[in-house]
């Protein structure tokens, strides 16, 4: 596999600064989902998990775009932020026992209010954060996921195969 595969990159030009996105890092999609959360509401962000197609998520962008703009400012500069900072800038907060909330919210202020950052590009940005959180990856794991939290359930010692461990009759 080439490092390409490993750790897509995508590109994102906002006025004079250019920004490289890397795939992101487990701690970063988390924080993301968690800004989702905030922003579109817990069912919403399940539902965007089980979203298959370009045009079922901006069918549910478009339905929670007027609430988005009208009252989450704050956490939408900090989703913004957060796709921007690197992975290693994350950890590096962390180590530094910084408030990253804090520091994503002054970022995202700036963001919000630099002239450069139109609709358009916010929206831009955001589809290239969705697309380096890996969703896929979660999709496709999302029943092994779920059968870790069944109740009694113990993975150590009846652990869910992997989908492609599943033979075609659909038994391990």
């Amino acid at each position: 596999m080439t490092d390409d595969v490993l750790n897509p990159t995508a590109h994102f030009q906002l006025g004079e600064q250019s920004y490289t996105l890397r795939a992101f890092s487990l701690a970063k999609t988390m924080k993301c989902l968690e800004y989702a959360s905030r922003l579109f509401g817990r069912a919403e962000v399940v539902k965007l998990l089980s979203m298959q197609t370009t045009g079922e998520v901006l069918s549910l962008l478009a339905e929670c775009l007027p609430d988005l703009l009208a009252g989450a400012r704050p956490v939408l500069g900090q989703t913004l932020a957060l796709v921007l900072v690197p992975n290693k800038q994350l950890l590096e907060w962390e180590d530094d026992e910084l408030d990253i909330d804090a520091e994503l919210k002054v970022r995202g202020r700036r963001l919000i209010n630099d002239e450069e950052m139109t609709l358009e590009n916010a929206l831009n940005l955001l589809f290239l954060g969705v697309q380096q959180m890996q969703l896929e990856a979660l999709r496709k794991n999302l029943p092994r996921l779920a059968a870790l939290f069944r109740p009694g359930a113990n993975p150590a010692t009846n652990p869910t195969p992997a989908p492609e461990m599943v033979e075609e009759s659909g038994t391990p």
